[in-house]
């Protein structure tokens, strides 16, 4: 089994996370630029079925991306 692991972020606004009422939910992710490469892999998988960890990191890359697209 293929792994892909990048950094992203869960970004802040009211449709990254939707319950929907059939009981299926939809994540939206932010990935940034310097981390498209580690992500791209990740396309290939589209349409499957996936096994989803997430787990917090000490990176700032998305962080500040973030804290940018606000201001």
């Amino acid at each position: 089994m293929k792994a892909v692991t990048f950094t992203a972020s869960i970004p802040p606004i009211e449709t990254a996370m939707k319950i929907h009422g059939d009981g299926g939910a939809r994540l939206i992710l932010d990935v940034a630029e310097d981390c498209l490469g580690e992500f791209l892999p990740a396309c290939a998988m589209r349409g499957k079925i996936l096994r989803v960890t997430l787990e917090e990191s000490s990176s700032n890359a998305i962080r500040n991306k973030n804290k940018t697209d606000k201001q």
